[in-house]
């Protein structure tokens, strides 16, 4: 299925035999759903496609709240290397900052490469695989290693040498739910677009959090011109635009804020690209009053699909200075999608068919595009909600840094 109706944009066609080959050997006729997803989801991911996705039925994952056993650690890859953030348990054991070298006799380097296996990307991208991973460590842990009975957790304490070893009780989905507070329903709509204003006027943060406004476009376009409008009323001209964690939507919403930005006339998508959307293969023209001044973008490997089109757009401009982490995306991504699932298992195959690409030139398929400033917070900012990606920015307008590209 997916040899004939994937466009394989990215893929590496021996690689992919092979692993198909490879996990081929390991399916067994007695399989649970769970341990047939380990087993088939390393082959989909040599796809190399972050659009193709594997998920569990709804009645599958209703049991596995009830049954689930998730390590009770707030754990994240930072630097290929595993550290404790914090515990869901209150506690402060191990300690928050702590270096994982083992967990249940698997080290943290096994421990990461058989999750990343297992994990969508395009092309050889993994920033887009570790902030899949890191948005909800356990949860991987789970479906691409195990769910035990007890968790023994060899790490080293932050400021020591010495490794320590602490064996744990598992937590259900339920007890860390409380413990998190995740009851309460977020409101999109409330968490779409936020911006902010420096006391003293040197600067906007606009922090877009998705592009989802397929069926709303007005209402994001209102919000975009409102903020430009208050922009020039405060005589703004430095914008950082956040960007970080923001895994696409809908192309009309990215397009209409380039116009913003870019602020000459552009064409989004190319000719060659997907049979959709194709007014955005036409002259996307600019507002009366773009926007003028000295642009930067924040940016991470949750910056994905539409958000990767809008990154490679903008650097294609030269308009902006990019900080942070690689983009998850970039100018081509797949979509178009058919769900099909399997009859034995309930497990979900999301398969794309069309392969959408920018109108921009000189770029790698399957790579995402590297800041200027490359910035990765360290376990010692995320637990004291440090930012260094956004002081960077900061600092470079402290500065009076202007590159050329954002003079135009």
């Amino acid at each position: 299925m997916i040899a004939d109706n994937h466009p394989k944009t990215f893929t590496d066609w021996r690689e992919l035999d092979a692993a198909f080959d490879r996990q081929y050997e390991l399916l067994r006729d007695d399989m649970t759903a769970l341990e047939f997803r380990r087993v088939i989801s390393p082959a989909v991911a040599a796809v190399r496609c972050g659009h193709t996705r594997l998920s569990f039925s709804d009645d599958f994952l209703r049991g596995l709240r009830e049954t689930a056993r998730h390590v009770p650690l707030d754990i994240r890859i930072l630097h290929d290397s595993l550290y404790i953030l914090s515990s869901y348990r209150g506690d402060s054991i191990p300690p928050p900052g702590s270096l994982v070298i083992s967990i249940n006799g698997r080290s943290s380097e096994e421990i990461i490469r058989t999750i990343r296996a297992g994990v969508p990307a395009d092309g050889r991208n993994e920033t887009y695989k570790d902030w899949q991973i890191n948005g909800a460590f356990r949860s991987h842990y789970l479906t691409f290693i195990e769910s035990p009975d007890q968790f023994e957790i060899v790490f080293v304490p932050p400021d020591r040498e010495v490794p320590e070893t602490v064996t744990l009780q598992p937590m259900t989905p339920a007890e860390i739910r409380q413990f998190l507070d995740d009851d309460e329903p977020i409101d999109p709509e409330s968490e779409a677009i936020e911006w902010t204003f420096d006391d003293s006027n040197r600067y906007a943060l606009l922090r877009v959090w998705f592009f989802d406004y397929y069926d709303d476009l007005d209402r994001f376009t209102e919000m975009i011109d409102g903020f430009f409008e208050e922009l020039r009323d405060r005589r703004i001209t430095s914008l950082i635009l956040d960007l970080r964690g923001n895994d696409g939507g809908d192309p009309y919403s990215s397009a209409y804020l380039l116009t913003y930005l870019i602020g000459e006339p552009f064409r989004y998508f190319a000719a060659r690209s997907a049979r959709f959307f194709d007014d955005l293969k036409d002259i996307q023209h600019p507002p009366d009053q773009p926007f003028k001044g000295d642009l930067y973008v924040l940016v991470d490997g949750g910056s994905y699909s539409t958000t990767g089109h809008f990154c490679s757009l903008l650097r294609y401009q030269q308009k902006g200075t990019f900080i942070g982490l690689e983009t998850g995306g970039s100018f081509a991504c797949h979509g178009g999608y058919k769900e099909v699932s399997l009859d034995r298992t309930g497990i979900n195959l999301l398969l794309p068919h069309t392969t959408f690409i920018t109108d921009v030139r000189d770029m790698e398929p399957g790579e995402g595009l590297r800041p200027d400033f490359e910035i990765q917070p360290s376990v010692r900012d995320l637990p004291n909600d440090r930012d260094p990606v956004l002081d960077k920015a900061v600092a470079l307008i402290d500065s009076d840094y202007a590159p050329e590209q954002s003079r135009r």
